[in-house]
Parts: C-alpha cells; structure tokens; sequence
C-alpha cells in the first residue's frame, strides 16, 4: 500500500470521526415518546389504568435511552481503537501494521474447510463453455459464423441453447427416447450435497443392449440402425464419435459429442444444477457415465481445437460432479490451467491441497509448479529450486520428454542411472503411466525455447552435483513403497487419452469396483461367436487381441453412410 493511499484513508477516518461526534452529539438528548394506552377501558378501575400506562410509558421511554447508551459505547470503543495508550493517533505505519493483523485473524477465524476450498478452486465459468466464441476471439474477424443451417430450418429447438454446449440448427429435433433424471437415493448421505442419477425405461434399455451387441460383434449396420431409429442415444454417439476421430474426420466427432452433452442437458432434473457444487453424479452408476464419457471427450476436442479456456471449464465441471475423481482429473487439471495460461490457478490449487490431497508425490504438479513459477517470471533461485525438487523426485518425466521430443540427451545424461531408459521401464507402472500422461498433455509446453533451454540447464546441473544422487536414491526407493498397482482412475484416463490399449470397452472403459446397474451386459457363451471371419483369424493369430481395436476399424466402413444419415 502507497503512502498515497494511507495517507487517503486516514483522511477518510478523520472525516467518519467528525461525523460520528456530531451524529453522538445529537443523540444526547433523544425525543421521548408518549405512547397511548389503546386497551384502557379493560381495566376495571380507573387507577390500575393509570399505572398500566404509566408503565407503558416508562418502558418505551427507556427502550430509546438504553439504545442510545449502547451506542455512544460502541463509537466510544470504536473511537479508543483508533488511538494509541498515550492518546496520541496512530501515524502510517502503525495503522497498515493493525490493519494486516486485523485481515489475517479475520482470515483466521474464518478457517475455510476443504469443501468450501475446492468449491472456489473448481467453481467453473458459465460464459466460458463456448469453444466456438473462445475461437472467434483468438481469431478475431477471420472466423466467421456459419450463415444458414443446413436442415433447411426444420428443427424445432432453438440454436445457440444450452449451458455447456450451444445446440446447432442442423441437429434433429430433440425427443423422448427414455432417459430421464431422478435423485439418487441411494448414494452416500452427505451435509448440503445431493446426488442425482440418469434412468433408463424400457425402450432405452433395448436400445442400450443392441449398443452393447453391436460394439461386442463390431456390427456398425447397427450402430447405424440405432442411430436412424434414437438420433440422441448416448453411447452409439460416443462409438460413432471415436470412428470419425480416427478417420480424422474432426467436426463430425465434435458434433457427435456435443450432440450428447446437448441432450442429457435436455434430461436433467427440474431441481439439477451442473453448475453448483452441492448437485452431483455418481459414477458409479451405470447410466451416469455416458454423460461424464461425453464431457471428457468434449474436454480432450477442445484442447485439439486449442481452445484451452473452455477445456479447462470443462474439467473442472467434471470435478465438480464427483470429487471422488473416477477420471482422474487431478492428473490433468493442472496441465489444462498451464495451456490456459491460468499460471496463479496452479500455486493456489498446490498451495493447500499439497498435503490433504498428497499433490506433492504427483510428478505433474512439482513440474507445474516449477513450470507455472517460470511463466511468471519468479526469481531464477526460486524456479531452478522448484525445477531441480522435481527432477530429483522424479526423473523419469525428464526421461520421457527427452523421448517425446526426439531431442539427444547427451552422453553426461545418458551416463547418470537415474535417467536411463532402462531406469524409466523398471518403474512401477503406475508411475510411468502419471509420467506419460503429464508428458503427452504438456510436450507442447516444454519444446519452447526458452523452457527447453532452461529444462536442460537445471538438469545438467542436478546430475553434475553429487550430493543430490542420495536424495534421488531415496525418492526411487519412495516412488516404489508408495505407488503400488495402477488405479482405476489412472487406468481409465489413459485409455482415454489413448496412452493404455489394454481396456476393451469403449463405452464403460474399467468399470467402478461398486458398480451399480439396474441391467446387466450379458455377454455370450462363445463370445467369438459372431465375429466375422477376419476377426477369428486376428484371435488365432493373437491370443490377446483385444475386440475393440478392431470393432473401431470394422465401424470404419460404416462411417461414410452414417455421414450421410447424421
């Protein structure tokens, strides 16, 4: 704070003083009202009237005096704190010194708990949930809206509707094809939270058991079929989207998927707020999680789009629906704020969660910590400190960089065990899948120059000092005692990112340990029954072939039809 600026405020307090001494002044002598007894022909004699309303009035004239009283006390307090023990004012110093101790036991006293902490970390944007206007804004005048539908203007919903994504007028009319919302009685009871739950009748159900035939048999006739029959049903949309991802066919995958988000808005519960924090969805129920599949997926097409700012709302919304984290969020949300440029996001995010949430054995947040401390331009001991705390606790991100990258480490690197490649595989899984994950979200940042060149000067430096190779020891040691197995979690971001190919479904990619479902999958007895015979040929070859890559390339050859008919 300036000198300007106290000097401003304390002329501001003279003022309030002069005010209250003559606001106090005029209180000295308050108006005594006389109040009337309206109910003095009930008493019987004329003298119990008589003191009844002597009483009255004497009570309702003490009432202003004792008022005014107690507050000539409290400017009298409020005047006391504004001097010293000596009667003297306080001068500049000494004012901003009770004025910062004051703010911090008010902090204090507050005392935030950790729900009230995440609830204002992942509050989301409602204006930023359109990727669209983000690109518009970044391109400015060169984008252009398209001019004119082409379904002829016969869909009878409103463009440009919806909170998380706007509906577009070429999209068929949305109608009832059997889901719904309801709350979730049977979800954990907790203080201000309410759990709500997608429902399926009858005719979705039948709709999602043909889903499920098609996706076992690799079938994409009828996944068309399905999709002529329900324009809106979820995990057809979610399957079709993922076959025009890899014919590269980018804004028919976009469409499929906001298409699906659009309409499970269109389902949600009167009472439903996406937006706040006490409404949520539990992810382990079965119907639940096309809609959280569909949001990640919208999240990961933003990124491609570079629309960073909607993709970081994004996840943070899907935070916000389970705090449990079945998407793993906490391995992603950091490397969403970086490319969003939201670098004070990330030390506030760290700063407290480090301990209750263990961010400071994650390998994405010690380097984004590091990384966000650089883009703000810290001093150069702090960011070297941060950077070498990371390399030290995990070198293995490093490794994986260098990988990425293609850039040649150097034969001082390629020397140091703790950077070899053969080091990186004998990791525990868990780790190297965090490593990969962090790496193929964040490559984009490191390979800057000025980031690159600053990596590879902390590096160098960490590996030349040899008394940081017993630290680096310990955490190697660390890293295997406390990562033990792969998480769901991890697992599932992974497949979904395309990093882990072990996962055979597409549409419930490792499904929760407390899994509810009102209707099972029913898996056949043979399941290589009905596969064609190119399919049984790859499983004689391959053992462990897994169904779904090539159901995805057998839904190629569909695609282009089901172009036509979306």
């Amino acid at each position: 704070m300036s000198s300007k600026h106290l000097r401003k405020l304390l002329e501001e307090k003279e003022a309030q003083k002069a005010k209250e001494k003559k606001a106090s002044s005029s209180d000295e002598e308050p108006v005594q009202p006389v109040r009337q007894n309206r109910f003095q022909f009930l008493d019987e004699s004329d003298e119990g009237g008589q003191k009844s309303d002597e009483n009255e009035i004497a009570a309702a004239t003490s009432a202003p005096v004792t008022k005014s009283a107690k507050k000539r006390n409290k400017k009298k307090k409020q005047k006391a704190k504004a001097k010293l023990s000596d009667g003297e004012e306080e001068d500049e110093d000494q004012l901003l010194e009770r004025l910062a101790s004051e703010a911090k036991l008010l902090e204090n006293e507050e005392g935030e708990d950790e729900p009230v902490l995440l609830n204002e970390l992942f509050k989301p944007d409602p204006k930023q949930f359109d990727a669209a206007e983000e690109l518009r804004k970044a391109l400015g005048k060169v984008l252009k809206e398209g001019a004119t539908p082409r379904d002829g203007g016969r869909s009878s919903h409103k463009a440009g509707w919806g909170r998380i994504v706007k509906a577009k007028m070429n999209w068929p009319p949305p109608r009832s094809i059997g889901l719904s919302m309801e709350v979730d009685t049977e979800a954990d009871q907790i203080p201000d939270v309410k759990y709500f739950k997608f429902t399926h009748n009858q005719n979705y159900e039948k709709t999602e058991r043909l889903c499920w035939i098609a996706e076992s048999t690799m079938n994409p006739e009828l996944v068309n079929e399905i999709l002529a029959a329900t324009s809106y049903h979820l995990n057809s949309l979610l399957i079709m989207a993922n076959v025009f991802r890899m014919q590269e066919d980018w804004t028919q995958s976009n469409d499929c998927i906001e298409r699906g988000i659009f309409f499970c808005e269109q389902s949600f519960h009167p009472v439903f707020e996406v937006f706040t924090w006490g409404h949520r969805l539990s992810y382990d129920v079965y119907e639940n999680r096309a809609f959280f599949l569909l949001l990640h997926r919208h999240m990961l097409n933003c990124v491609q789009k570079r629309c960073f700012k909607t993709a970081f709302n994004v996840g943070k919304l899907l935070y916000r629906l389970e705090p449990q984290d079945p998407l793993c969020m906490l391995s992603l949300i950091d490397t969403l704020a970086l490319r969003a440029k939201q670098y004070d996001w990330v030390k506030r995010m760290y700063a407290p969660l480090k301990v209750t949430k263990k961010l400071n054995l994650l390998p994405n947040y010690v380097y984004s910590i590091a990384l966000a401390a650089f883009m703000l331009n810290e001093t150069a001991e702090e960011t070297d400190f941060l950077l070498q705390s990371a390399i030290i606790a995990h070198p293995g991100v490093v490794t994986e960089i260098w990988n990425v990258l293609g850039i040649h480490a150097g034969s001082e690197m390629e020397g140091n065990y703790y950077f070899r490649s053969t080091t990186f595989e004998k990791e525990p899984e868990g780790v190297r899948l965090l490593y990969k994950i962090y790496v193929n979200q964040t490559s984009e940042l490191w390979k800057v120059p000025n980031v690159l060149a600053w990596l590879e000067r902390v590096t160098a430096d960490t590996v030349r000092r040899q008394p940081l190779a017993r630290q680096m020891e310990e955490w190697r040691l660390r890293r295997h005692r406390v990562f033990l197995g792969v998480p769901a979690p991890v697992r599932r971001v992974a497949f979904l990112i395309g990093i882990d190919h072990t996962i055979s479904s597409l549409t419930d990619p490792a499904p929760p340990e407390n899994n509810r479902q009102r209707y099972t999958r029913e898996e056949a007895n043979n399941p290589h029954a009905e596969q064609s015979l190119l399919a049984a040929f790859f499983h004689s070859m391959l053992p462990d072939y897994q169904p779904v890559s090539f159901c995805i390339c057998s839904l190629t050859f569909g695609a282009t039809v089901m172009r036509k008919e979306l």
